[in-house]
């Protein structure tokens, strides 16, 4: 039985092609899961106008929501019409994040999906995207799509973006999750599993506790053999995670440069569908920061996104 039981697509009738429909439709077809379609609308530039009385405003957001229930309920004939279990729903909220959270909440959602969309780094701190804000503050795992597949039936070749040595991995054993998480996409469809990592030896900045404003901080050198040693460790560690799952060496990347050049190359070269990464909890700086892996993820790759938390597989 598949861990998706349940599954909150979030649509926007401004996305192009509506990716987020395909890829739900396959999913859903080969997990079983049912499918909440759900839409958030606000009318936010006629609710603060003083051209338009109340009763004006009122009607415009009734025949706007009336439009968007037709429209909604097309995508969900699609859905049916391929056997799968759908219902929808709509809400007037604005921040739209806080809708999507509640709506997961209300319906026990196992995975939330969602076309994603590009923002500059400017916007995620000063609009806080929705896309950023579902996976920072979400409990379950989110699922942006930025890659129409190719049909319902096509295999999903995913690949899992670790970081064996991160601080926090030994506390919540995020690696482990991470890696289930994509072993169990990829086996809804018989597609490919891959695990990497990327990671730059070399000179590394040691702190200068001395230094003056004009003085040059110190530089440690790391020699071969210790860069050796560093790389064996890591390939160690992607081998004991990789075990409980037969990967082939193939499958298996550890790579040395910087993980948007290494990553963007991996999944080229094994047409990857899916990069599966995970997010860690910082208090009040996760609204900020998710770490680097992932924030390099989500820019970079040139196809879909899987972000998990930290948890035992398949618990919320």
């Amino acid at each position: 039985m598949s861990w998706i039981r349940q599954i909150l697509a979030d649509l926007d009738p401004r996305t192009d092609g509506q990716p987020a429909l395909d890829r739900v439709r396959q999913v859903a077809s080969a997990s079983g899961a049912r499918v909440e379609l759900f839409l958030c609308a606000s009318l936010e530039h006629t609710t603060g106008n003083l051209f338009f009385d109340a009763e004006r405003i009122e009607q415009t957001r009734a025949e706007y929501m009336a439009g968007l229930e037709q429209w909604l309920d097309k995508c969900a004939g699609a859905l049916s019409a391929s056997g799968i279990e759908v219902h929808t729903s709509i809400a007037w909220h604005a921040p739209r994040f806080e809708a999507i959270l509640d709506k997961a909440r209300e319906i026990d959602a196992d995975l939330i999906l969602r076309s994603a969309r590009a923002h500059s780094k400017l916007e995620r701190l000063l609009i806080s995207a929705t896309d950023w804000e579902l996976i920072r503050r979400s409990e379950r795992t989110v699922w942006l799509v930025k890659r129409r597949p190719a049909s319902a039936a096509s295999a999903i070749n995913v690949l899992a973006a670790v970081d064996p040595l991160h601080t926090e991995e030994k506390k919540v054993g995020l690696d482990k999750r991470i890696l289930e998480t994509a072993a169990a996409i990829a086996a809804l469809t018989g597609g490919e599993l891959h695990l990497f990592h990327a990671w730059q030896p070399g000179a590394a900045i040691a702190p200068a506790i001395a230094a003056g404003p004009h003085v040059p901080m110190p530089v440690v050198r790391v020699d071969a053999e210790l860069i050796e040693g560093m790389r064996k460790e890591r390939e160690k560690l992607l081998a004991n995670l990789a075990a409980p799952f037969d990967l082939p060496d193939e499958r298996l990347h550890l790579r040395e440069g910087a993980v948007t050049d290494e990553l963007d190359e991996v999944v080229d070269a094994a047409q990857i569908d899916v990069v599966v990464g995970g997010g860690v909890s910082r208090g009040r700086l996760e609204r900020l920061v998710i770490g680097s892996t992932s924030e390099a993820i989500l820019e970079s790759v040139d196809c879909d996104v899987v972000v998990v938390k930290p948890g035992k597989f398949g618990a919320r």
